[in-house]
Parts: C-alpha cells; sequence; structure tokens
C-alpha cells in the first residue's frame, strides 16, 4: 500500500477492523430517533418509490393485497404437483375419503344417525356462529375499524354537521407501515391519503381479492383522519366526491370546478361566429333562385293612397307623373309571384 494512504481508506478497502453489528443497529436506531426528534434531518428524495420504479410498484400493489391467496394456491399447487410426481392420479378422491367431509354427508343421508347427531350438530353450528360473532366484533373491528364520513356544509368555515356511517376501512396509505417505509426510504411528503373502504353488507367482502370489493377514496392533507375510540374513525372530508376511475373518488369543495370566464377572448369568438354564421347564410340564400325572388318579394312594399295624396298636395303638378310610375312599379311588383 502506497505511503500516505489516509486510515480510513485503508479500513475501507478491508485493511483495518470492521464495526461490529450490534454498534451498526445501534448506531443507525440513535439515527432515526433523532431524526424523528427533529434534531437531525436527513434530505428526501424528489420522487417516490412508485414514481422512481413504476413496473415494480406495479408488481408490488397487485401481489400485496392477494398475498394470502398466492401463498394458499401455491401450498395447494405444491401438494398437487407431488402428488402428479409420484404417479397418484387419483389423490382428489384420496383427500376426499380423509376428509371429515364423507362422514359429514353420510350423517346429513342417514335419517337414523341424523336424528342420533342432531344436537351434537346444533351444538357445533351455535359454537361455531359466536365464535365467528366474537372474531368479528372484537379483533377484527379493532384490525379494521369503522369509518364514518363527517359531513361538512360548508368546507371554508368548516361546518360539521353529522357522522354518517360509509363502511369499513380496511387500508390507508398514512398507516404504520407506510410510515416506516417512508422513513427507511427517505419518501417525500406525502400530501394526499388514500383509503380503501368497503361499503355495506353486500356485496360482502371478497375474501380472495380483496381491491374488488372496495372503493378508494383520495383525500388531501387537511382533510383529516381522527380516531374515536378502538373501533372508529372519523373522515372529515369535503363536501363532495367525484370519480376519477373504476373503483376510485377524489374529494372538493364545490360541486364542479370552476374559473373565471376570459371576457374579452369570449366576446371575440361570439363575435367571429355570429360573423361566420350570417356570412354562411347570405351565401346560401344567393346561391338559390327561388330564395332570392321569394326574398324580394317579401322586401317590396305598396304604397299607400294617402300617401300618394300627400306626395300630390307637397310637389303639385310636377309630382303627378312621378308618383303614376311609383303606383304602376308598385302594382306591378305585388302581382309578382
Amino acid at each position: 500500500m502506497a505511503q500516505g494512504t489516509p486510515d480510513n481508506a485503508r479500513e475501507s478497502r478491508g485493511g483495518g477492523s470492521k464495526i461490529p453489528l450490534r454498534e451498526r443497529v445501534r448506531w443507525h436506531i440513535k439515527r432515526r430517533v433523532a431524526e424523528t426528534q427533529g434534531k437531525v434531518e436527513q434530505p428526501r428524495r424528489d420522487r417516490f418509490f412508485s414514481e422512481a420504479h413504476p413496473h415494480l410498484y406495479a408488481g408490488i400493489s397487485t401481489l400485496l393485497p392477494r398475498l394470502h391467496t398466492a401463498i394458499l394456491l401455491c401450498v395447494i399447487g405444491y401438494f398437487i404437483i407431488k402428488e402428479l410426481l409420484h404417479g397418484n392420479l387419483g389423490f382428489a378422491v384420496q383427500w376426499y375419503y380423509a376428509s371429515p367431509l364423507p362422514t359429514l354427508v353420510m350423517i346429513l343421508t342417514d335419517e337414523d344417525l341424523l336424528k342420533a347427531y342432531l344436537p351434537v350438530i346444533a351444538m357445533i353450528v351455535m359454537l361455531m356462529l359466536m365464535m365467528l360473532f366474537t372474531i368479528y366484533m372484537l379483533p377484527w373491528r379493532m384490525a379494521f375499524k369503522d369509518y364514518k364520513r363527517v359531513i361538512v356544509n360548508n368546507w371554508r368555515d368548516r361546518l360539521e354537521i353529522t357522522p354518517v356511517p360509509e363502511g369499513r376501512l380496511y387500508w390507508r396509505t398514512d398507516n404504520m407501515w407506510y410510515q416506516l417505509w417512508d422513513a427507511w426510504y427517505q419518501s417525500p411528503e406525502r400530501r394526499t391519503v388514500k383509503i380503501y373502504l368497503h361499503r355495506g353488507w353486500w356485496p360482502p367482502l371478497n375474501i380472495l381479492n380483496p381491491p374488488s370489493s372496495m372503493i378508494c377514496v383520495e383525500l388531501s392533507r387537511e382533510e383529516r383522519l381522527e380516531q374515536r375510540g378502538v373501533f372508529e374513525v372519523h373522515g372529515h372530508e369535503k363536501p363532495y366526491r367525484w370519480r376519477s376511475g373504476l373503483r376510485e373518488y377524489r374529494t372538493r369543495d364545490a360541486p364542479y370546478d370552476t374559473k373565471e370566464s376570459p371576457l374579452d377572448t369570449t366576446q371575440v369568438l361570439f363575435d367571429d361566429g355570429v360573423t361566420r354564421i350570417v356570412g354562411e347564410m347570405r351565401d346560401l340564400t344567393n346561391a338559390n333562385a327561388a330564395i332570392r325572388l321569394k326574398q324580394m318579394a317579401s322586401q317590396t312594399y305598396g304604397v299607400e293612397e294617402e300617401f300618394l295624396k300627400a306626395v300630390e298636395e307637397e310637389e303639385g303638378g310636377t309630382g303627378k307623373e312621378r308618383t303614376k310610375e311609383a303606383t304602376d312599379a308598385s302594382g306591378k311588383a305585388a302581382a309578382r309571384p
């Protein structure tokens, strides 16, 4: 190694002692705690992971909500392939007889056995229903909280009326997992929050493909989500939602997006349109001889006798011949078809 090389360069090349893993983990934790407390400011990235790697993000966002279904299919597929490799083509029948289904079918189809086991079956069904109800009321509602949309009549004054149940909140993009990811990846500050809701009881939640039975609502940062107790989340949304996708919505504080109309530009466009319409109608009228004759006839008027007398009195004798000519001309024009 050449002389004058710094000690840290030697250590980076493997010449010095390495920092133990425990010390590195401890230093990393202290660094994150200091960043959380605001003592150390870590520069954030310019783009989100979804913007920097759109194809990879599309694959991850498609797989993760259906990960449990993929794992189940992989396990079942593994055992099916294993049976086929051993030459066991009738594995489906063997699996059926190895399960409790044949015994259950035999009890339900035999009248004597059904009478004997009816109390046991009823007790088992009641226990299963009670277990499902308990799971739904406690751990399920704690994990996936009831979502209530707070009706806001006037968004500027924040006049809140009443919360209305909207469904169940299954996912939101500001939860603990997103915060951990943003802290590790140093994502930019999120300006919007997406919530995924399942509204109503029917159709029921699709366990195998949850996104197909939920809607996504995109909220701004000023629309806060407030947790009420253990089982409820209140969303202070803007008064109106508009559809931005198949099952996607966004919120706004007015029924429609309106902007100031440029009056000068609008007036110029209006005048040009009127001029164009009048010119086209004039050209069309001049191109048709029948229309031209009808128009000339409709614009010709007969002269009243009283008016002729007034003209004669005004002009005297010199105007008689001129008046007679005007009368003859008006009579001919009126007689034209």
